[in-house]
């Protein structure tokens, strides 16, 4: 938006725009979980609760701000639901791109199958958000209640997989801090000079941090807004729709704070947390959902959405669920440095992408 009253309108600028939002959202996000990951640690919480509750939320404070500005200031409840959906498959694939990067043994050999627990409940979650979409558009005007009903249960499963974490984390909290606590002590990081500062400025910076993160979602409201219009881009005339915009663009933005924690994690020999935290931002991608559903202005908002979300949903709940393969299966590195279900998932997301984009604009 200030990059066009500047220079004026065209597409061009609104890409500009578009990278400079998502850089602050990434700066900005990554200092803000460094921060409240730190502020998790001194109040004593293990790792994986750290990775599924603290951290998790941190990282996805973009897309609940995004969301509620999406529904409120910009009316549209595509870019909401394409912003969380999208940010699930985008967080399951930064899984693959990291393993590809961590040229060692598969990532997901060196983590827990507690995570399953995790990954379950997500598809759960996906799973029900494809059932409130579908029965909604089928029923009609009178869904409205069944689909306030859904988001209640979105509500109640989302506290459900958090409590039955925590229980579950805690047991292995200890050997998982001990792991990293041995990490560290080989690898000087920033994360090490965070731990020197006193409790105040730890919170301080925290705070403004996240005011930053508010007001750079806040922006990317107003771009996703454009984006989702035709516009021009070099005389060529460009038309995503606000379905695509929010489940690429909205969910690159907003995922990019998951990037950042999940590298430093897997850098640090943290892989539990780096899991944990993908698996935890998703399940709090679909508790916006609800929190969404309360600021939405018009009916329920799963009776506002393209049925082509289902899509969405769909390939995060295959993605998912190659991700609890790899947890079991634990396969090893075949061609260059990469495993069997990391290409799984490198090709489902790039399918999964294609095949929004060619359905971007149908209305059903």
């Amino acid at each position: 938006m200030f990059l066009r009253m500047i220079f004026g309108e065209g597409g061009i600028w609104l890409i500009i725009e578009f990278v400079l939002c998502a850089s602050v959202i990434f700066f900005a996000g990554s200092k803000l979980s460094l921060y409240g990951d730190q502020i998790g640690k001194r109040t004593g919480l293990g790792q994986i609760w750290i990775g599924i509750m603290i951290l998790a939320m941190l990282t996805s404070l973009p897309e609940l701000v995004t969301n509620i500005g999406a529904v409120t200031i910009a009316g549209q409840p595509d870019l909401a639901l394409g912003n969380v959906l999208g940010s699930n498959l985008f967080n399951l694939a930064i899984i693959a791109f990291l393993d590809i990067l961590h040229k060692k043994k598969n990532i997901l050999t060196h983590v827990r199958t507690e995570h399953i627990l995790s990954a379950g409940f997500g598809i759960l979650l996906m799973g029900l958000v494809i059932a409130a979409i579908v029965l909604t558009k089928v029923i009609g005007l009178y869904g409205d209640g069944l689909g306030y009903t859904c988001s209640f249960l979105i509500l109640s499963i989302y506290l459900t997989a958090i409590y039955l974490n925590n229980r579950l984390g805690r047991s292995t909290a200890d050997i998982i801090e001990k792991e990293r606590s041995n990490r560290q002590k080989e690898t000087k990081t920033e994360d090490n000079q965070v731990s020197k500062m006193s409790d105040i400025k730890v919170i301080s910076i925290f705070f403004i941090t996240a005011v930053i993160v508010v007001a750079a979602g806040i922006w990317l409201v107003k771009i996703g807004d454009s984006l989702s219009s035709p516009f021009y881009l070099f005389n060529l005339r460009i038309d995503l729709g606000a379905t695509f915009v929010g489940s690429l663009f909205l969910a690159f933005a907003t995922s990019l704070p998951e990037v950042a924690v999940t590298a430093g994690a897997v850098k640090i020999g943290a892989f539990d947390m780096a899991i944990s935290n993908v698996l935890g931002s998703n399940l709090f991608n679909m508790f916006i959902i609800p929190i969404s559903d309360v600021f939405y202005r018009g009916n329920n908002i799963f009776l506002g959405v393209s049925s082509v979300h289902v899509l969405t949903a769909v390939f995060g709940i295959i993605l998912t669920s190659l991700v609890i393969i790899g947890l079991i299966h634990r396969s090893k590195k075949v061609f260059l440095y990469v495993s069997w279900d990391t290409i799984s998932i490198i090709v489902v997301y790039l399918l999964g992408m294609f095949i929004l984009f060619q359905a971007r604009n149908l209305v059903v």
